[in-house]
């Protein structure tokens, strides 16, 4: 069964990571949505605009290196035209990578500053009363939605209590809307069943060889 997903369940558009919005938003919600986005795909904090122009630039940061190392080959060693082509790409394709980690872990630390809540779990612990991450969520929410779209009300309480990393009520709302999802995609449930029985019979079979 496929259906798509209600408003309140969103997707990042750098991380592609589905985003729950909280059954009481009002405002600020676009903005709780990009930064929970960015703390999905590593960023604690707004990306610097340096590192933007680097995105942009992308994997021509690299050709853009082996330029500068073919011509400083060709500046200060006395060779055949051919060898400037065939050993001047090296240091620059060595220099493009350790600056391109280095400019990442720049940027990643400048934007944990600016940000000023730490790291990634700190950022969506900060937005829990407004979003909260999807996950498997999304999937069973999306499915029980499908079955009885009147109830849309209640499966997106479940969904958002469902989401909430650390609270008293989130195994119940998950046991719930499991159930639902279960009964709305029985095919889908089943698959996940025989996808889970594989696995423990896996690490069964591990354990029997004492290999775990």
């Amino acid at each position: 069964m496929t259906a798509e997903s209600p408003r309140w369940i969103v997707e990042g558009e750098r991380s592609g990571r589905p985003i729950i919005i909280a059954p009481t938003a009002t405002s600020g919600i676009d903005d709780a949505v990009r930064r929970m986005d960015l703390a999905f795909d590593g960023w604690a904090g707004p990306i610097p605009g340096w590192f933007k122009v680097l995105e942009k630039i992308g994997r021509w940061w690299y050709l853009i290196w082996v330029a500068i190392g073919i011509a400083v080959m060709a500046l200060v060693v006395d060779r055949e035209v051919w060898e400037y082509f065939v050993y001047g790409p090296v240091p620059g394709v060595f220099v493009a990578t350790i600056t391109g980690f280095l400019a990442y872990g720049l940027g990643h630390l400048q934007a944990r500053i600016s940000g000023g809540l730490g790291g990634r779990d700190a950022v969506i612990a900060a937005l829990a009363s407004q979003v909260r991450p999807g996950g498997a969520v999304k999937k069973m929410a999306v499915a029980a939605l499908a079955a009885d779209p009147a109830a849309e009300h209640y499966i997106h309480d479940l969904a958002w209590r469902a989401a909430g990393i650390g609270e008293a009520n989130r195994v119940h709302a998950t046991e719930e809307l499991t159930q639902l999802w279960r009964e709305a995609d029985p095919e889908d449930a089943a698959a996940f069943d025989a996808k889970i029985a594989d696995i423990e019979a896996k690490f069964k079979k591990l354990g029997d060889d004492g290999k775990i």
